[in-house]
């Protein structure tokens, strides 16, 4: 945890544009915002973060709101495209978790668009993407189930009206 923040307490503006890279399978900016949250306390991620991804949406955070899209599902290297947008689900999620605010849903909301996005192509009969996506695809869905849990866990007191 020590070396992390040595190495990227201090990042600031990741360049979000330059993703995806052609054949990308991991964001590298949602990566290392990822490693952060799993590191800082709740507070201090949520300044990092707003320095790392800034952004003018409501949240004051960059989400990636477009999936990558593969425009040959037959090249091995763009189907990692999909592998792409699988990782940022996961990795939205577990940022969702940690963010206050508005960021929480509109984290959420975003992972689910991309595991939607590519979740028909794991099993489209192309081996460049059947023998691995799947695997991306269930720590996507399960990250996505765990941010599901703690988003909605509402305590009902009967007794109060």
């Amino acid at each position: 945890m020590a070396r992390a923040r040595d190495f990227y307490l201090n990042d600031k503006n990741c360049p979000v544009s330059w993703e995806p890279s052609g054949f990308d399978f991991l964001s590298p900016c949602l990566t290392e915002a990822e490693l952060m949250a799993r590191i800082l306390p709740d507070k201090e991620f949520n300044e990092w973060i707003r320095n790392f991804l800034p952004d003018n949406n409501s949240a004051g955070i960059y989400i990636p709101s477009e999936p990558a899209e593969v425009i040959d599902r037959s090249d091995g290297k763009l189907v990692h495209l999909d592998g792409l947008n699988f990782s940022r689900a996961w990795a939205l999620c577990f940022i969702g978790r940690k963010v206050d605010g508005l960021g929480k849903i509109l984290f959420g909301d975003a992972a689910q668009f991309h595991l939607f996005h590519s979740l028909p192509f794991i099993s489209d009969g192309n081996y460049e993407g059947e023998h691995w996506l799947a695997t991306f695809a269930v720590y996507a869905m399960t990250e996505i189930d765990k941010y599901n849990a703690t988003q909605w866990n509402f305590e009902i007191d009967p007794d109060k009206k």
